[in-house]
């Protein structure tokens, strides 16, 4: 088991030389393979405490160096994360996590000596403040071009490190921090794990993104939220989503992909998706909130999500799907016998589709929580929602934001669930019928066969009907407790009808 080093109480503080030789003391771990130093903002001092402490360890493969220079001034920050990364340059590390930093350009550079290591694996560079100077810049050493490399004293770095994961999230990179980023990838072919998210990047940027996505083979988690894939970029993504025969999590929120959802002329979202599910892709997580999809694009997403067995989490939060789309998103769910979380918040609701909806969720034997807060739901159709879901052991998410002024067509799905029970049950009373008639003729046609058996008197059709109509009623006396055996039932029924007519 990995072991954390100066995960110390009291929480966040400012660390100077003294208090960074208590924090050292305090160390029980003798040989950590796992050291996390965030949470701690590092003077120059601390920071090389910090150092000369790292540097008497070996076998280190993480390094967490997230946020450890909060509230310093730039140059004691920068001067601190020169000090601890070049402590860290020993080590053959295989997962970096410079996160939570305020780096810029001037900040990749200091942490150069880290990130130069030959056998990274998972890169972590989020909330870092990163423009597209300071994305182009990682790129550079990355990718390991000469010019940056040979800056380095003593290394003889020549490889793109082995990069499986990289999470770049919340830096104002714009297109060109996009196109920076969208080099590493295609550098990095073995990615199976990418996050680019919230970076502030136009069409341009995202048309490059998707580009490089299609690249990636083996990937299985893709996250490219909060970002525009209007139009082209759009397009160039559907095209790289088809041939991810891998994928399992797929977060697409609030990336303008409403012109993308259903298109005859060209391959929709929906239908790419189906693609790589029929290609072997077992998507368990799918958001897709944020895109401005409307009933008709529910609609096509309901005829995807049948080919996703596998799915296990569905967001489709802050969509005008209405209560339209949310019966067509009922009428998939029945094939998801895996699905565990739906989220439908903020998608103008009412409390028809919102019964239909629980209704639907209520049949899997999997799910565990619905999500419809922000819609129009009615106070008489929140209740009957707990109703269901609690007769169901399943969980209603938070409603504070709901409107239950909404308009109140809670009948008109009750009725309608009333209709669809009550033609089931006639269906089911005619299967019986027809199957005890059935069973009747078998058990003639045996006994007539036999020597040993005397025969039967042939019921007759009144007989037949008699029997029919002991078992549904004693249906409709118990079917809300007890499952009971109609055909026993009915053949009781029988025997005493023959003999009468023997008697």
């Amino acid at each position: 088991m990995a072991s954390f080093i100066m995960e110390l109480s009291g929480g966040r503080e400012l660390v100077n030389e003294k208090r960074a030789e208590e924090l050292i003391s305090a160390i029980t771990v003798s040989n950590p393979t796992h050291i996390r130093l965030s949470n701690k903002s590092f003077d120059n001092g601390a920071a090389t405490k910090i150092a000369q402490y790292l540097e008497s360890l070996e076998g280190v493969t993480v390094a967490d160096v997230s946020d450890i220079i909060a509230g310093r001034p730039e140059d004691e920050a920068l001067r601190t994360l020169n000090i601890i990364c070049s402590s860290l340059k020993k080590f053959d590390l295989v997962e970096v996590n410079l996160s939570d930093n305020a780096l810029g350009a001037k900040g990749v550079e200091e942490c150069k000596t880290v990130l130069l290591g030959d056998n990274i694996q998972r890169l972590y560079v989020c909330n870092n403040g990163l423009s597209a100077e300071a994305a182009e810049l990682l790129a550079k050493i990355l990718i390991r071009e000469a010019s940056v490399v040979g800056a380095v004293e003593g290394s003889d770095s020549k490889k793109t490190p082995p990069l499986e994961l990289l999470h770049f999230y919340n830096n104002m990179a714009g297109d060109g921090g996009a196109r920076a980023i969208a080099n590493i990838v295609v550098a990095c072919p073995q990615l199976v794990d990418f996050r680019f998210s919230a970076t502030r990047s136009t069409v341009a940027g995202c048309e490059s993104i998707a580009a490089a996505i299609a690249t990636l083979p083996n990937l299985r988690r893709l996250d490219v939220s909060d970002n525009n894939f209007k139009g082209k970029a759009g397009e160039v993504l559907v095209q790289a989503l088809k041939n991810k025969t891998q994928l399992e999590y797929l977060n697409l929120r609030d990336d303008a992909l409403e012109g993308v959802s259903a298109s005859p002329e060209k391959l929709s979202l929906f239908n790419a998706l189906v693609e790589a599910a029929t290609a072997g892709s077992s998507l368990q997580h799918v958001d897709l909130s944020g895109n401005n999809f409307d009933a008709e694009a529910a609609q096509q997403l309901s005829r995807a999500l049948q080919h996703l067995p596998q799915l296990t989490a569905l967001y489709l939060d802050d969509c005008e799907i209405g209560t339209e789309g949310a019966r067509h998103i009922a009428s998939a769910l029945k094939k998801l016998t895996n699905l565990r979380t739906l989220s439908l918040c903020t998608c103008e609701i009412t409390a028809a589709g919102a019964y239909v909806l629980a209704r639907a969720v209520a049949e899997l034997p999997q799910f565990v929580n619905l999500e419809l807060n922000g819609n129009q739901i009615s106070e008489a159709g929140v209740e009957a929602v707990k109703g269901v879901l609690q007769l169901a052991g399943k969980v209603l998410g938070d409603l504070e934001d709901n409107d239950e002024d909404g308009e109140d067509d809670l009948e008109e799905a009750l009725a309608e669930f009333e209709a669809e029970d009550g033609a089931e049950d006639d269906k089911e009373e005619e299967l019986l019928v027809e199957a005890f008639q059935a069973q009747c003729l078998s058990s003639r046609s045996q006994d007539a066969t036999s020597p040993s058996a005397s025969t039967p008197a042939s019921p007759s059709s009144a007989a037949l009907r008699k029997a029919a109509e002991v078992a549904l009623t004693v249906e409709e006396v118990v079917e809300e407790t007890v499952q009971v055996n109609l055909e026993e039932a009915a053949a009781a029924a029988v025997e005493g009808d023959v003999e009468k007519s023997e008697a």
